[in-house]
């Protein structure tokens, strides 16, 4: 009872004592003794010169306060820890150290009156106790020899509490004097069981910090700049996520990669900056990356009016599949192919003859190799040329027209009309004595008509005064430009299906049941207007024709865009189209026009946008050769490295991942990085408040050192310097000056060494964390106008599987 009695005094007095000093501290100069937090914080922080400390930042971007080891304005990390103490904190201390006071009062007091009673203090009030009975020791009476010790007992320590009441009001000032002493050292081991991580050894802390000193202020206006895009700018605009970051980056004192945890995640404009994924197959390119993506842009509120379409492809003709069910609910999804409910497309609908030129120069290489000679690639293309001028010419007639289709099954100005006139002699002979009969027939034609034809009369003297006479002459170059034409589009006679659809010219028109056996086509410019279009055609199911077809089509894509982009610039704002691209070596071509080496860099303004996935760097390099690679991955802004073992892709994301200075900490508690520090330790402690013993007899101050501690520390050595004699009975004890020097040395070339005596610049990444297996992935990406990389986590999304 009397225990409760003092600990409900203590604890009462604890707290009238912190509500007093609440009280007088409230008009202190001192923003935080005066507890006005934000006035503290505006003068740590000040808004104009630390401006994202003071807004709303999204999750994905947000960055620590610690960059190079400190925090933002270069106070120690350890700072953090006091807004872990709170007033119960306070109150506990106050209370723990008041009961200690009190049990050193008690134990000093008693200590002084047995001094004072045994001294003669007390005079001879007390010098009268009751005898010892020798007479009961003598007869072995052994009761009252018992009775006397025990009366001993309460003589003797009523005289020592005797005496004590008497010095007892004296020594009361003892209690505010222990109180004090005792709460520093409970307020002490408070701070230290809180701080102790935080004020952990780091070397970003001694050394990155004075490092990046010039140029950390340019870094944080970046960083504040990207902030101010996120909220502001695009703060309507959708964030779709990637993966969540591994911060292995970070752990390497890479300021702007993100924290382990954090979400990884790109915005519609950067996704508008086109997307590679690369990766060995089997890896989860397509499981992973391609589906959760498709899924997350198609659901992507993209603002009030805008619509979003879709163009998916692939080299296998299977990713349709994949994607199909994420958009079941759209009425505007339309696949391309060759089945019962599928739809073809007009290959060179509405296509110059030029165009037809140049989209075929940008195919040929890329669908056989046949293309890998530009000289004969181009010679190719222009016969082409020649040969389109000549059937739009014959399109001018519809007599003409009409025996084509009745003939051959194909308009004259299709990719097979053209590719027939093109390649066989009897037919170029044919279509050009038509093309002069046709001229006859014209009547009153429009300028645009007389145009078409002076155009297809040009062409016919080049071909019969050219390209003829060096078909029949020995040279044989005729012959190999024919080639190159028949290496490219000679797979589409052998595939009926794929001609009937693609190359004919032929559509079906439901007022006409004449066309009822032609195929229902749609324009792949669907997909610019919001729609969605899914291709089901491909090499591994339909052979070279397959490959031609879907790489035309894409093709035909960027030029409508472009197209787009110089007709309906209104539009473009309004609509958007998401290219899906899967197994894309199968699918890229390069050309002097409408390329994938070429068309990134501006078919973003047209709404379209890339998301391609292939096996790797190699493939591409093969292609592409190595320059134009460099190029086309300069125009991909986000690039997802799954594992692979291809040196070429390993080699470029070590190079893009960048370096840093690393190096071993093998002291005990001493960390390369503050996040390094923070993965082992964690940030802070838990609280321990606790005194005990005779802690608060003896002075003791209290101090929240921040200041980190070092990451060698040598004093223990000094217990073992003989400070004793010098082994001869009365010499002098030894100098031991020249010892404690040493050790001093010796520490602080140990804390040198342990800082800076093994740095390197390492790469970021290396190959073991290009390779950590399934699910984890190098990004480079994009977020707010600003550049991140990180190993990522790609299998940790709820729609990833």
């Amino acid at each position: 009872m009397l225990n409760i009695s003092v600990r409900s005094l203590v604890e009462r007095t604890s707290k009238r004592i912190l509500s007093v000093m609440d009280a007088s501290f409230a008009k202190s100069g001192n923003n935080l003794l005066r507890g006005d937090l934000v006035a503290y914080a505006e003068d740590q922080y000040p808004k104009k010169r630390f401006p994202t400390a003071w807004v709303t930042i999204p999750k994905d971007i947000r960055r620590p306060l610690v960059w190079d080891g400190r925090l933002l304005n270069g106070a120690d990390v350890a700072e953090l820890a006091k807004a872990e103490i709170t007033d119960t904190h306070i109150v506990e201390a106050l209370v723990k150290s008041g009961l200690q006071a009190i049990k050193l009062f008690v134990i000093v007091s008693l200590l002084v009156g047995a001094v004072y009673f045994y001294r003669g203090g007390a005079g001879d009030y007390y010098s009268n106790y009751t005898p010892y009975p020798h007479w009961a020791d003598r007869h072995g009476a052994y009761l009252p020899v018992v009775m006397w010790c025990l009366l001993w007992l309460l003589e003797h320590g009523w005289s020592l509490v005797s005496g004590t009441l008497a010095l007892g009001a004296p020594l009361l000032l003892l209690i505010p004097v222990f109180w004090t002493f005792a709460f520093a050292t409970a307020m002490s081991r408070l701070w230290g069981s809180v701080s102790e991580m935080l004020r952990a050894p780091t070397r970003d802390t001694k050394v990155h910090w004075k490092m990046n000193m010039a140029v950390r202020p340019e870094e944080y206006l970046s960083y504040c700049r990207e902030v101010g895009n996120a909220i502001l700018r695009l703060k309507d605009v959708p964030v779709v996520v990637i993966g969540q970051a591994t911060g292995i980056f970070r752990s390497r004192g890479v300021n702007k990669a993100p924290k382990k945890g954090q979400l990884v995640a790109f915005d519609g404009e950067s996704m508008r900056q086109h997307t590679l994924v690369l990766g060995g197959t089997g890896v989860g390119k397509t499981r992973l990356v391609m589906r959760p993506l498709f899924n997350r842009v198609m659901l992507a509120d993209w603002g009030t009016g805008h619509r979003m379409g879709s163009y998916v492809t692939d080299g296998k003709g299977t990713l349709w599949r994949d994607l199909q069910p994420m958009v079941a609910h759209r009425d505007d999804v339309r696949v391309v192919g060759v089945d019962e409910g599928q739809y073809g497309v007009n290959l060179i609908a509405g296509m110059t003859p030029q165009e037809v030129s140049n989209t075929f120069e940008a195919v040929c290489g890329g669908v056989t190799g046949a293309g890998d000679n530009k000289i004969w690639a181009a010679a190719a293309g222009l016969l082409l040329f020649h040969a389109a001028r000549v059937a739009a010419g014959l399109e001018l007639d519809p007599e003409t027209v009409d025996d084509w289709i009745a003939r051959r099954r194909f308009r004259p100005y299709s990719l097979m009309g053209i590719y027939l006139i093109a390649t066989e002699t009897g037919a170029m002979r044919e279509a050009l004595a038509r093309l002069i009969q046709v001229g006859y027939a014209l009547g009153n034609a429009t300028d645009e008509q007389n145009r078409i034809y002076g155009e297809g009369i040009e062409s016919l003297q080049y071909l019969d005064g050219t390209h003829l006479p060096m078909m029949e002459g020995t040279g044989g170059t005729g012959s190999s430009i024919v080639f190159t034409i028949n290496s490219t589009l000679g797979q589409l006679r052998g595939n009926r299906d794929i001609a009937r659809s693609f190359c004919s010219g032929l559509q079906r028109d439901p007022s006409d049941p004449s066309t009822k056996d032609f195929p229902e086509t749609i324009d792949v410019d669907h997909a610019l207007k919001g729609g969605i279009v899914m291709v089901a055609v491909s090499a591994a199911e339909h052979g070279v024709a397959g490959r031609l077809v879907s790489t035309w089509m894409k093709t035909r894509l960027y030029m409508l865009a472009k197209r787009r982009m110089k007709n309906d610039p209104e539009g473009c704002k309004v609509t958007s189209c998401a290219l899906f691209a899967d197994e894309f070596q199968d699918l890229a071509v390069v050309g002097p026009e409408n390329s994938d080496t070429q068309v990134w860099a501006t078919l973003r303004e047209s709404g379209l946008f890339l998301v391609a996935a292939t096996q790797n760097l190699a493939a591409l390099q093969e292609l592409m050769g190595d320059k134009l690679c460099k190029k086309f991955m300069s125009l991909m802004s986000t690039k997802i490295i799954l594992r692979t073992d291809e040196e070429e892709t390993i080699d470029f994301a070590i190079k893009a991942g960048g370096q840093s200075l690393m190096g071993y900490e093998i002291d005990v508690n001493f960390y390369a990085t503050q996040d390094m520090r923070e993965r082992a330790l964690g940030n802070v402690g838990r609280a321990t408040v606790s005194v005990g013993g005779l802690e608060g007899i003896m002075p003791r101050f209290f101090s929240a050192s921040t200041q980190q501690g070092k990451a060698h520390d040598a004093s223990w050595l000094k217990g073992y310097i003989d400070t004793s004699g010098g082994g001869l009975s009365g010499a002098p004890p030894k100098d031991n000056t020249s010892h404690y020097i040493a050790i001093a040395t010796r520490d602080e070339d140990k804390n040198r060494e342990a800082m800076v005596g093994n740095l390197t610049r390492l790469p970021n990444a290396d190959r073991k964390e290009l390779q950590l297996g399934f699910g984890f992935a190098f990004c480079m990406w994009q977020r707010a106008g600003g550049d991140r990389v990180d190993i990522i986590d790609l299998n940790v999304l709820p729609d990833a599987a």
